[in-house]
C-alpha cells in the first residue's frame, strides 16, 4: 500500500494475479473516516511483470477472494459484490448479487468445478452459508443459498462454542481456520470430507500443520500464516 493508501488488511492471489485491499482513516469535519482501496498486480516473470492496477470503481470491497473467472468481495454493509477476472478484471465493474435475506457477511471464499462457482460466506452471526453456482446477474436467487447440508445439518455446527477467523475456498475445497488454530477443509460442493476425520462434523483436518491465524490459496498448495512466520504447505509437508 505504500503509505500513501494506509495498511494492508486482506491478499488473495490465483494463477492470473495477486490482490491487495488497504484500508486508510482520514479525518473530515465529521471525524474520522474509513476507506479502502483494492490494488491488482498481473504477471509473475521478468517478462510480464506489470505495474499495480487501481480495481476499486464501483465498489467499497473489504475483504475478498478471486478464482480463474471472477473476483469476488464484501463491502462494508456486508454485502457481495463480484466482477468478472477477464485481464485480472481491470476494466469491468464490481455488480452485486443478492443474498439471503436479512443477513449479512464478514468473510467470502469463492472456488469453481464443473458446475461453475460456489460461494461460502460467513455472517456477522458466525454462521457459514453457500451459494449454488449460476445466475449471477439475475436478482431474487435467494433460493441458492444454505446454512445446512443435504441432510439438515448447518456448515459450522459451533463445535464447543467455537468460530471460524478465517475462510479461503481452492482445489475444490473450503478452507477454514476456527479460533484455537486449526485448519480445516470441507468439500466446495458441501459434501462432506471424512480423511483424515476431524472433531467437526464434515470437516477434515490437517494433522501435521501448525496453529494458524489466516490461510490463503495458490494453487495446489494451502498456504497458512503462522505468527510471526509463513507456512507453507507442499504435498504433506509443512
Amino acid at each position: 500500500c505504500g503509505g500513501v493508501w494506509g495498511v494492508p488488511i486482506d491478499v488473495d492471489a490465483s494463477s492470473r494475479a495477486i490482490w491487495v485491499v488497504c484500508s486508510k482513516e482520514y479525518m473530515t469535519e465529521h471525524g474520522l473516516q474509513l476507506e479502502h482501496f483494492l490494488f491488482a498486480k498481473w504477471g509473475w516473470s521478468s517478462s510480464n511483470n506489470h505495474v499495480w492496477w487501481h480495481m476499486m470503481r464501483g465498489g467499497d470491497v473489504m475483504q475478498l477472494d478471486a478464482d480463474d473467472d471472477a473476483m469476488w468481495g464484501l463491502d462494508g454493509h456486508g454485502s457481495i459484490l463480484w466482477r468478472p477476472a477477464g485481464d485480472v478484471g481491470k476494466h469491468s465493474r464490481w455488480m452485486r448479487i443478492d443474498g439471503p435475506p436479512n443477513v449479512a457477511f464478514k468473510l467470502i471464499a469463492a472456488d469453481n468445478d464443473e458446475r461453475g462457482t460456489w460461494l461460502w460466506c460467513i455472517s456477522e452471526d458466525d454462521r457459514i452459508w453457500r451459494r449454488d453456482p449460476g445466475n449471477y446477474h439475475e436478482k431474487d436467487q435467494h433460493d441458492k443459498w444454505s446454512d445446512r447440508d443435504e441432510n439438515g445439518h448447518l456448515y459450522w455446527t459451533k463445535p464447543d462454542g467455537s468460530v471460524l477467523k478465517d475462510l479461503k475456498a481452492n482445489m475444490g475445497f473450503a478452507l477454514a481456520i476456527d479460533d484455537r488454530g486449526n485448519l480445516l477443509r470441507r468439500h466446495i460442493n458441501g459434501t462432506c470430507c471424512i480423511d483424515p476425520a476431524s472433531p467437526v462434523h464434515c470437516w477434515c483436518g490437517e494433522t501435521f500443520a501448525p496453529k494458524l491465524s489466516a490461510v490463503t490459496d495458490n494453487g495446489d498448495h494451502g498456504l497458512g500464516f503462522y505468527m510471526p512466520s509463513l507456512q507453507h504447505k507442499i504435498d504433506e509437508t509443512w
